[in-house]
């Protein structure tokens, strides 16, 4: 069964994706061609992000999804 973080891993010229998840993502091409272009603009986008983040505006630790943010904000109220 194709997965769409593997297909995003596809059109981003990775290689954790399976042959399943190639067909599903040539066949999302055929109906909408930019999205190899979406895919990598948007990583770009990270990427430039992340880099002003941590090399300019000082941050050193970057937190992934909001139910880890959430129970940081939590300890950090509990040990005040």
């Amino acid at each position: 069964m194709p997965h769409s973080a593997r297909i995003w891993n596809y059109w981003l010229g990775g290689t954790d994706n399976y042959p399943v998840d190639r067909a599903a993502g040539d066949a999302y091409i055929k109906i909408y061609p930019k999205i190899v272009d979406i895919a990598r603009a948007g990583r770009a986008f990270l990427a430039r992000a992340v880099r002003y983040l941590t090399l300019d505006a000082g941050i050193r630790q970057i937190y992934q999804g909001t139910n880890q943010i959430q129970r940081v904000v939590m300890a950090r109220r509990l040990l005040k």
